[in-house]
């Protein structure tokens, strides 16, 4: 008898076998039992075959992989892969087709579907990384107007010496190591000034002068130049905004006294006297 294909000439083992290694991205080599099959040129025949029912199941539970590429995982029943009647197989393919067949898939589909949900992964926490919520929280500000000052010796100790050479006038004794220090706050267009003046009921020893100076440092002020200390305020500093002087041994105005010899005949000897001069901050 000659071989020729199962009904309809063609060979349905190797039809369905291809089809079932396309889907599922078998290569054809080897079964689930590690023997080769496929397109080896070792088909087993069908039933509908002349050479014999070898590629039924063999009846003892055994579950191969059989010749027509299907495994025992498929829900599929040997009978209507390979029908033996008049179907072609054109129509078992058909049948295949439109069955939930359980397939395997090859590690190339694993390894795409591994990316595929990795990358939706990926997709979705990014979204939730860059969602943000933003709220508003009022904020109410004030700034108080304020002057404060200070000096950083509360004493300064002045004294006529006595000349180095008979006949000569005694030097006048002067002090610069005291600095008055301030923190201001003014209004849009307001300044300020500092102003210094004897305190009340007081005065420079007789035949003798007090003249003042303050040298403010940048941004803190201009200096009024030396004033001849008197019961009336006059201005050593003007031009003050808002500033700090910082609080330094050597921070703030520098504050230079002289005590000066006016009249030579009206000095008096051992004569001791302690004054005050006020200083006062003021709007200009």
């Amino acid at each position: 008898m000659t071989e020729q294909g199962c009904h309809s000439g063609l060979d349905p083992e190797y039809s369905l076998y291809s089809l079932d290694s396309r889907l599922r991205g078998n290569d054809g080599k080897k079964g689930n039992d590690g023997v080769e099959k496929g397109n080896d040129g070792e088909k087993a025949p069908c039933p509908c075959h002349p050479r014999g029912p070898s590629c039924h199941p063999r009846g003892d539970g055994d579950p191969g992989y059989w010749p027509n590429g299907l495994d025992s995982r498929s829900p599929l029943s040997w009978g209507q892969v390979y029908p033996c009647g008049n179907d072609s197989p054109r129509i078992i393919v058909k049948r295949l087709l439109r069955r939930n067949t359980k397939m395997t898939y090859s590690s190339r589909s694993r390894s795409l579907q591994a990316v595929l949900i990795g990358a939706l992964c990926a997709f979705l926490l990014t979204g939730q990384i860059r969602s943000a919520t933003t709220v508003t929280s009022a904020v109410s500000v004030s700034i108080a107007s304020f002057c404060l000052m200070a000096v950083t010796s509360s004493s300064v100790t002045l004294t006529i010496a006595n000349p180095a050479t008979p006949g000569s006038v005694p030097a006048n004794a002067t002090s610069t190591s005291t600095y008055a220090q301030y923190s201001s706050t003014v209004a849009s267009g307001v300044t300020r000034r500092v102003t210094a003046a004897w305190a009340t009921g007081n005065s420079a020893p007789t035949g003798c002068e007090l003249r003042f100076t303050a040298t403010p440092g940048s941004g803190q002020g201009t200096s009024a130049g030396q004033i001849v200390v008197s019961t009336t305020a006059q201005n050593i500093v003007t031009g003050i905004e808002g500033c700090a002087t910082g609080t330094g041994a050597s921070n703030g105005a520098q504050l230079a006294y002289t005590l000066n010899i006016n009249t030579m005949t009206s000095l008096v000897a051992n004569e001791s006297k302690s004054a005050s001069i006020t200083l006062t901050m003021t709007d200009s």
